[in-house]
C-alpha cells in the first residue's frame, strides 16, 4: 500500500505583500491568473471566498463560520482559502476570527507569536480592540454578515 503525503504549501513570503497583484474581476482575467507562489489557478470556491472577504469594510471583522454559511460551505474550507490568500492584504482575509470571536490562525499559523501576531496588529490598526484577558472580540458590532454572494 503506498503512502499518502500531504502536499504543502510554500511557506508565506516574511512579511506581508507591499504591492499584492491586482484583485481579477472579469471571468476571463480569473481564468488566466496563477497564483504567484503555487503557480495554480485559483479556484473556483477561493474566488468565491474572496469575493465575500472583499466586503467587510475596514475596522469590522467576520468570522470562518459566517463566510461559510454565506458560501453554503464550511469553515474550514474558508480557512484553507485564507491560508492561500495571494491578493492580502487587498483582499482582508486579516479580518477574518473564529466563531468563538477571538483571532484565530493567519496564513495557516496558529502559535500567537507567529502570523496571527502580525493579523492582531492589523486588525488593532483598524481599531478592532479584543480583551486582554479572554482575547475576545470587544465590541461585537463590529461582525459584518451583510455577504452579497453572485
Amino acid at each position: 500500500m503506498g503512502v499518502i503525503r500531504k502536499k504543502s504549501l510554500p511557506p508565506p513570503p516574511s512579511s506581508i505583500p507591499k504591492n499584492p497583484p491586482p484583485y481579477p474581476l472579469t471571468p476571463t482575467l480569473r481564468d488566466q491568473f496563477r497564483h504567484p507562489y503555487t503557480k495554480k489557478r485559483v479556484t473556483n470556491f477561493q474566488w468565491r471566498v474572496y469575493d465575500c472577504l472583499s466586503q467587510i469594510p475596514a475596522g469590522r471583522v467576520s468570522s470562518y463560520k459566517l463566510v461559510a454559511a454565506a458560501l453554503g460551505s464550511h469553515a474550514r474550507a474558508v480557512g484553507q482559502a485564507c491560508r492561500v490568500n495571494p491578493f492580502c492584504p487587498d483582499i482582508p482575509c486579516h479580518r477574518i476570527i473564529t466563531s468563538s470571536l477571538t483571532i484565530g490562525g493567519f496564513f495557516g499559523d496558529s502559535k500567537q507569536e507567529g502570523w496571527p501576531k502580525v493579523k492582531y496588529k492589523m486588525l488593532m490598526a483598524e481599531g478592532v480592540k479584543f480583551d486582554e484577558n479572554t482575547a475576545e472580540l470587544i465590541d461585537k458590532s463590529l461582525i459584518f454578515n451583510d455577504f452579497v454572494v453572485k
